[in-house]
């Protein structure tokens, strides 16, 4: 079977509100488990639409 796409708008949103209120905080709001915000944490290392989505940092 196979696995359904991943909203790549809805987990770069999850990722920033794990990153500045917490990862329970952000799973609670986006309804995932705490495994499903890991997935896309690894995603971001591998997919460039969903890299795309999330700012990068900067040095001036």
């Amino acid at each position: 079977m196979a696995s359904p796409r991943r909203d790549n708008a809805r987990a770069a949103r999850a990722l920033v509100d794990a990153a500045l209120l917490g990862d329970a905080t952000a799973c609670a709001t986006h309804e995932i488990t705490s495994r499903t915000l890991q997935r896309y944490r690894a995603a971001l290392e591998t997919d460039q639409e969903l890299s795309a989505f999330t700012p990068s940092c900067r040095a001036p």
